[in-house]
């Protein structure tokens, strides 16, 4: 389960530091929270994660948020 306050966190950095025109790059992609949060509030994102859990972790995550079968935190506006 995704950790809510890291989402939290997440969502208010970037409702904060960006607009729905901005990038955001997560050099780091990790778990992919980040770039799901970043397509959930209509940004544009660019993922970069070079271990082997970027497929067997991350795209198993955003391909489901992207499809719209996430069902964890929506968008709400800013």
């Amino acid at each position: 389960m995704l950790n809510s306050a890291k989402v939290d966190f997440t969502r208010f950095y970037e409702c904060k530091n960006s607009q729905k025109q901005c990038f955001i790059l997560d050099s780091v992609t990790g778990s992919g929270t980040t770039a799901a949060v970043a397509h959930k509030m209509n940004r544009i994102w660019i993922g970069v994660e070079m271990g082997d859990h970027a497929y067997s972790h991350c795209k198993i995550r955003l391909d489901k948020v992207i499809d719209g079968s996430d069902k964890g935190w929506h968008y709400e506006s800013c």
